[in-house]
């Protein structure tokens, strides 16, 4: 297997642990049949590692926290990482527009370095958010020291956020140890 089928192969697989984790956190992942009907997809992987072709892969994610800015806090690898995807789906019950930044941070809640663009969310809105080691979000960003977190802050919103009624949704995380 040359190395673009191995990269190839990686991603694929980078894929499905994402996809896995995302249908862990939501509403049952259904697949239509041909004849109309449906069929539930089951299956996960117990371990937050995963090896394929000498790469390994670890990922994580969490239902999104109330009563802090700080709505998702994902631990990377105890090894040096490089983020691959990451990001925060979340339905915004706020009554105004929220700044969303997607960082990284050598300490839970400590002072963080952004990972990339911090977006905008209009009031009483759903969006996903995702980053990944390509784009606007690249370079040293995406490098992990051991044990340094992955984080979702929200910022410029109204009072009512820290009450818990910001949102609601779940956040991931997804690195390669290098």
């Amino acid at each position: 297997m040359n190395k673009n089928q191995k990269i190839l192969v990686s991603l694929g697989v980078a894929l499905s642990l994402v996809v896995s984790i995302w249908a862990f956190n939501h509403k049952q992942v259904v697949v239509q049949k041909p004849d109309g009907t449906t069929q539930p997809i089951v299956g996960s992987i117990a371990s937050p590692y995963f090896q394929v072709g000498g790469t390994t892969l670890y990922g994580g994610g969490e239902s999104l926290r109330t009563g802090t800015s700080t709505v998702c806090v994902i631990q990377s690898p105890a090894a040096t990482s490089t983020l691959i995807t990451a990001g925060v789906n979340f339905q915004l019950a706020s009554t105004s527009v929220v700044l969303v930044d997607l960082a990284k941070a050598t300490t839970v809640y400590a002072t963080s370095t952004s990972i990339g663009t911090a977006y905008g969310v209009a009031t009483s809105s759903q969006a996903t958010i995702v980053a990944s080691s390509t784009g606007s979000v690249a370079g040293d960003a995406t490098i992990f020291a051991p044990n340094t977190f992955f984080m979702v802050k929200y910022s410029g919103y109204n009072s009512d956020a820290g009450t818990g009624n910001a949102s609601k949704g779940s956040c991931w995380a997804l690195w390669a140890r290098n």
